[in-house]
């Protein structure tokens, strides 16, 4: 019970750190633009590392898939738009094969 809680809370200890490597975060000293780059990419890293954490995203991940979810989930902290976009390509893949993989099971369920 505990550990679980430790995981489900890990994500508010993790958060603050978003702010310090993005200070556009808090609203300041930037372009609309960058706001909306910095929002969407702190959402996207605080959901993609609390389904790491939690082995779960659109079913039951797999060792790896949970690993990098985590990787990814802690590499959208930074700012840089190259690691970004590798990142976000990592992810999407994960979630079309999970998407892939829960298809498959259904119809495997509906066809028997």
């Amino acid at each position: 019970m505990a550990l679980e809680s430790v995981r489900l809370g890990l994500i508010g200890f993790i958060v603050p750190f978003f702010f310090i490597f993005n200070p556009t975060l808090l609203l300041i000293g930037g372009t609309v633009v960058e706001y909306i780059y910095a929002g969407v990419t702190a959402i996207i890293g605080g959901v993609v590392l609390a389904a790491g954490l939690k082995g779960y995203m659109i079913r039951r991940t797999f060792i790896i898939e949970r690993l990098l979810l985590l990787i990814a989930g802690i590499s959208l902290i930074d700012t840089k738009l190259v690691i970004n976009i590798l990142t976000l390509a990592i992810v999407c893949g994960i979630v079309i094969m999970q998407v892939l993989i829960k298809e498959k099971k259904v119809n495997e369920i509906a066809s028997s």
